[in-house]
């Protein structure tokens, strides 16, 4: 079976707008601790870190990957393994993109952007999920 169907492409499709779903509640509930609640930007960070995830693996468990089970503690400490590992690599390749290449930072967040969805998808999928291929 070919890793890259049409059934695959549209878990892809959903897993990126669950990303960017994620993303947007992200970045409104990190401005509303730190910018509206005076909640220091690191600790402002940590929660909206640790909240967005449990908000993207219920999403990317019942509407990318379609599976109607009850909580799994387990896949969601996998979830959590696997995005706290992409944080940390994201981050050091745009450090190096702007510090050592010159990318515009902005520019450098959205090439890490487009390798990190469809790799964190396959990782997800096998690993989070595990889901066979």
């Amino acid at each position: 079976m070919s890793i890259f169907t049409p059934g695959r492409a549209a878990q892809l499709l959903r897993f990126c707008l669950v990303g960017f779903t994620c993303f947007a509640v992200n970045i409104l509930v990190l401005a509303a601790l730190h910018e509206l609640l005076g909640v220091h930007y690191v600790v402002a960070f940590v929660v909206v870190f640790v909240l967005g995830n449990a908000l993207g693996y219920w999403l990317n468990k019942r509407f990318t990957f379609g599976l109607r089970t009850a909580l799994d503690r387990a896949s969601m400490v996998r979830y959590l393994t696997v995005n706290s590992i992409a944080l940390v690599l994201s981050t050091a390749a745009v450090y190096m993109l702007v510090e050592w290449l010159h990318v515009w930072y902005l520019a450098a967040t959205i090439v890490i952007a487009g390798v990190n969805a469809p790799v964190s998808f396959v990782v997800h999928r096998l690993f989070t999920y595990r889901m066979a291929t």
